[in-house]
């Protein structure tokens, strides 16, 4: 094995055999698998019918694919996903504070640097996944992704019939002429 991605023996699990611990990801690696994520989770072909360990190695060989051979395992991929997932969620409600409070002339650059700064204050250690936010920030799967996160509880009840007051249920009519909708 490679002395670069073997960074030490582990302390002995309760089972009693020693195991290897890789070393932590690289910026590289966490570049392609937030690539990978992406290319897995806007596959419509497959979509969403898919369960979960069918999907998690889908980006795992995605991932392998970008990384000839890496001895990653899907465990590790899945678990680096929901570090970084967390992380950059949380981050990404620190930038919509500073969007909204942005000041003209404002920088992306400087913008990012108050975001890092509120989420060094707020979570006791630095933002380290500026490299993922800048990919994930703009991608369609992500923003579902975060929707799906910040939707409350009782939203989806309503949606599926308890109680719904959504204006676009089935006895509401809608015009799907494109020219009478451009006048309303």
């Amino acid at each position: 094995m490679d002395s670069q991605l073997q960074d030490e023996i582990s302390t002995t699990p309760a089972n009693g055999k020693k195991r290897n611990r890789l070393s932590n990801f690289t910026i590289d690696e966490d570049v392609k698998l937030c690539e990978s994520w992406i290319t897995i989770g806007e596959d419509g072909i497959v979509g969403m019918g898919q369960t979960s360990g069918n999907y998690w190695q889908r980006i795992t060989n995605e991932f392998k694919l970008r990384n000839p051979g890496t001895p990653r395992t899907l465990e590790s991929i899945k678990a680096r996903w929901q570090m970084i997932n967390k992380s950059v969620s949380k981050f990404v409600g620190y930038m919509a504070q500073v969007e909204n409070n942005r000041r003209s002339g404002t920088t992306i650059q400087d913008m990012m640097a108050r975001g890092r700064v509120f989420y060094q204050e707020k979570e006791g250690s630095a933002f380290a996944y500026d490299h993922c936010y800048l990919i994930l920030k703009d991608t369609p799967k992500w923003h579902r992704s975060m929707e799906t996160k910040t939707k409350p509880k009782a939203y989806s009840k309503k949606i599926h019939g308890e109680g719904s007051t959504n204006v676009n249920d089935s006895q509401t009519p809608i015009c799907l002429d494109e020219d009478v909708n451009r006048l309303l």
